[in-house]
């Protein structure tokens, strides 16, 4: 699993993650269902644009709960276990298993991306205040 959060210095890199996985999930789903945008935005409830950021991973305006609802918008099951802790140390991961399972690589090149799209984006923020 990545640690983002010490590897990125990002205080929500947990969520971060998560929402990557559910979002590979549901793009999964949504792939294998050969559905357009117009007919995924149908079945979520959202509109057309909403779908194309889900698909392109632009994922700041969701949620982690929205997201599993999609899931089961799209007759799929949200499973939440509370277990023991192993005997790892440090805190315990989110784990979202399911249809992005063989997307392990993929969903960490993503994140990566989004990531790094993030700190490019805050660095530019900092450069136009200091030049004011």
């Amino acid at each position: 699993m990545i640690h983002a959060k010490a590897t990125y210095g990002l205080p929500n890199a947990e969520e971060l993650g998560t929402k990557v996985r559910l979002a590979a999930s549901l793009n999964t789903i949504l792939a294998a269902r050969k559905l357009t945008q117009a007919e995924t935005a149908r079945l979520l409830g959202v509109n057309q644009p909403k779908v194309s950021a889900l698909v392109g991973y632009k994922l700041e305006g969701f949620s982690v709960e929205r997201l599993m609802h999609f899931a089961t918008a799209l007759e799929h099951d949200v499973v939440i276990e509370i277990r023991p802790r192993a005997a790892a140390k440090g805190a315990a991961p989110v784990m979202v298993v399911g249809a992005a399972q063989r997307l392990r690589l993929d969903w960490r090149r993503r994140l990566r991306r989004l990531v790094s799209a993030r700190l490019m984006s805050s660095k530019k923020k900092a450069k136009a205040r200091a030049s004011w």
